[in-house]
């Protein structure tokens, strides 16, 4: 499965859109049959060191803080313009890999400020972190790492890896900030938008 960007429940489960096209760097060529191309990292956290909670994160309460996550989600990625909804939670909720663990948040003065959410593969033991976003304003002061060694504090108790992609090139940076949190690898992926 090694030309797989996601996991390998995604890759059954999901068809992949007739526009796009995904290769490993090792499989990619320039083709003028894309208009777009964007690359995206992998990094792989195999949990040999011991982890700690944070006991400022909480678990997040789908039917009490749905809302509140969908506006935490969509201003967190306001300048990407990536918006989520109702219908949005309620399917990844649903997914074979859903663990309401592995959903959490931190609030501060009454107000979710950061969230991440992951999810756990039985068949291959792998843990996949899917969404991690601080709100702007609390950006670069930590809390999206509390967020990911949160999560992967949990799925260390479950999982023998832990996998995690995002787009190489952004403003965040969150490559850096899995690296910072020992995830570690040098895959990259091609998502070529044709024409």
């Amino acid at each position: 499965m090694c030309e797989i960007i996601h996991s390998y429940w995604k890759y059954l489960l999901f068809n992949q859109p007739p526009n796009i096209d995904v290769f490993h760097e090792s499989y990619y060529r320039e083709d003028d049959l894309y208009n777009h191309v964007e690359k995206y990292f992998r990094l792989i956290h195999y949990l040999e060191k011991p982890l700690k909670p944070h006991q400022s994160i909480s678990d997040i309460k789908i039917a009490q803080d749905m809302k509140d996550l969908i506006l935490q989600i969509n201003h967190s990625y306001s300048n990407e313009r990536i918006t989520v909804n109702i219908e949005d939670v309620e399917r990844w909720t649903n997914h074979p890999t859903y663990d309401k663990s592995l959903w959490v948040k931190m609030v501060v003065d009454c107000c979710m400020i950061a969230s991440g959410i992951a999810e756990y593969d039985e068949n291959t033991k792998e843990g996949i972190i899917e969404w991690v976003q601080v709100s702007p304003e609390y950006q670069r002061q930590g809390y999206g790492r509390m967020i990911v060694e949160e999560l992967l504090y949990r799925l260390s108790k479950k999982a023998d890896f832990v996998t995690v992609s995002g787009r190489l090139y952004n403003d965040t940076n969150p490559k850096l900030l899995y690296e910072s949190c020992g995830f570690e690898g040098s895959e990259i992926w091609y998502g070529c938008y044709k024409k």
